[in-house]
């Protein structure tokens, strides 16, 4: 793939990542992501590709690296002026920070997620209240 120049690009390679199945697919896509992060310098833009990476990762035991991507991807979301993508970062954050007993972190990020959920999009609104059960699931077990 080459450089994201579009939105219909980073749309594309958000897709990809949603469906890498295989080890060579994923590859594929986190080297499509690690050259577009080097060739973009838009806040905005960068979170998205952060976000996108941690689709890859996520449910590959990736933990850690999707936790330090949320927060990354967060902060650039609130500079670009964009917080309810910033609230959709940080809720990824609270489920793998609890998934990792960073319970203390997990906390925080869920409680900056709750009042901002009433101004998102309903399907943002299902994600993030997902990624809030699985901070609240951690207690449970």
């Amino acid at each position: 793939m080459g450089a994201i120049t579009t939105r219909a690009d980073l749309d594309a390679l958000y897709s990809r990542a949603e469906t890498a199945a295989s080890a060579e697919e994923r590859a594929t896509c986190l080297r499509d992501i690690g050259a577009a992060l080097e060739a973009v310098e838009n806040p905005g833009e960068r979170a998205r590709l952060l976000m996108c990476r941690t689709r890859v990762r996520s449910n590959q035991w990736h933990t850690r690296e999707v936790l330090q991507d949320a927060l990354v991807a967060m902060a650039l979301f609130e500079e670009a002026g964009e917080p309810g993508r910033a609230l959709e970062a940080a809720s990824l954050g609270a489920g793998f920070a609890s998934r990792l007993g960073e319970i203390s972190l997990a906390a925080e990020l869920a409680a900056m997620c709750i009042p901002g959920m009433g101004s998102l999009d309903d399907g943002v609104v299902a994600e993030v209240a997902n990624r809030l059960g699985i901070f609240c699931y951690s207690f449970l077990v």
